[in-house]
């Protein structure tokens, strides 16, 4: 397979989330990679922050579409990866071909109870 640099595998992400593309934002490194792009941003001496990942935040309120990002990710070669033994656990979705150091993942916030994930309640270390 030829070699795929992150940005096409960034565009991949931004296919697989185009229905919901009004909706979430893209944070973190790849925010600053993008800013870079716009028409009217300052040329900088230094390069852009740089992540293996590509933040995504979403909102709870999501709207449905009748399709799932996570399928479409699949389609798009991406592959799910689970971490932790929270519930429910982190997940990553990695591309399956070529260099494997560029993942996507999803944050929202946490809605409940004063008590995290983790066990402990809010507000305390």
């Amino acid at each position: 397979m030829a070699n795929i640099s992150e940005v096409d595998y960034f565009a991949r992400l931004v296919e697989a989330l185009e229905p919901w593309l009004d909706r979430v934002v893209i944070v973190g490194g790849w925010a600053q990679r993008l800013y870079r792009l716009h028409p009217l941003a300052q040329p900088l001496d230094y390069e852009p922050l740089g992540t293996f990942d590509a933040d995504v935040a979403i909102p709870l309120d999501l709207h449905s579409t009748g399709e799932e990002i996570r399928e479409r990710l699949f389609a798009r070669e991406f592959r799910e990866e689970l971490m932790g033994d929270t519930q429910p656990p982190a997940a990553h979705y990695r591309v399956q071909s070529g260099d494997n150091s560029f993942y996507a993942e999803f944050l929202t916030p946490l809605e409940g109870n004063e008590v995290k994930r983790g066990g402990k309640r809010e507000g305390l270390d």
